[in-house]
């Protein structure tokens, strides 16, 4: 979990380490038999709203960034990883390119049993269909695991949750 944070102090906003972050974060309590009160909507604005809504761009911009380079660098890591997946899935729909070719020859090679030619006929289109999907199955297995390994196909962006947090002191 990627977790940015700001605080406005005397000299404007500045941002917080992770540590910092998670001791605000952390549980007003370590009893889990405390309910904690419920808060109360301000009598007045916290933040002027353009206020916070640059802040918030301004996190969802680090997010943005600290995302894609997680990204990047998973993607160079996971590259073996993808080249074998390659190779098996080349494999495994070879192989199944190939039973299904020998059934579809073993059915067109023998002469329609005791029934009507149409259901030959039928069960020949069955196995022609079989073996278009299997070829068009293992052309898009390959073309979107090299897409992917390219760097071509990304993940989706994280979805961002915002926190606003008030610490009044009394001064």
């Amino acid at each position: 979990m990627l977790r940015f944070g700001s605080v406005k102090g005397k000299d404007g906003w500045t941002g917080l380490s992770t540590e910092q972050l998670d001791l605000c974060l952390q549980p007003l309590t370590s009893s889990t038999n405390n309910a904690v009160a419920r808060g109360k909507t301000p009598l007045s604005a916290l933040e002027k709203p353009e206020v916070a809504r640059t802040v918030r761009s301004s996190h969802l911009s680090q997010l943005n960034t600290e995302a894609k380079s997680y990204q990047s660098a998973t993607l160079e890591r996971s590259r073996p990883a993808l080249e074998y997946l390659a190779m098996q899935i080349f494999g495994h729909f070879q192989a199944e390119i190939l039973n299904r070719e020998l059934a579809l020859e073993r059915r067109r090679s023998s002469p329609p049993e005791s029934g009507p030619v149409e259901l030959w006929q039928g069960q020949v289109a069955a196995l022609e269909r079989s073996l278009s999907m299997a070829r068009l199955m293992s052309s898009e297995a390959s073309a979107y695991i090299q897409e992917f390994g390219s760097g071509r196909i990304h993940p989706k962006s994280p979805e961002p949750l915002g926190i606003l947090l008030a610490l009044v002191s009394e001064t």
